[in-house]
């Protein structure tokens, strides 16, 4: 899959704001997670996009749970157990 034109231009526009490249998985990955689940292509695409290792970009997308790999049903319930 290759990221979306506007996807990809929101990316870019992080880059200078970040020291280091890694710094930047986060803020792209919720980016694109806006525009549904972020399949397996979306992690190949998204570490060439940020010239960091797919396995960066895999384990900050399995580590935190906002970000969806499947598709969402037609409700989403979060809870916090803070």
């Amino acid at each position: 899959m290759n990221i979306p034109p506007q996807s990809a231009q929101a990316i870019d526009a992080l880059k200078p704001l970040y020291a280091t490249r890694q710094a930047c998985i986060l803020p792209a990955l919720h980016i694109l997670s806006e525009q549904g689940p972020v399949t397996a292509a979306c992690i190949v695409a998204l570490a060439q996009k940020l010239d960091v290792a797919e396995y960066q970009v895999a384990e900050a997308l399995t580590f935190y749970t906002m970000y969806n790999r499947r598709g969402r049903g037609k409700k989403h319930l979060q809870l916090c157990r803070n």
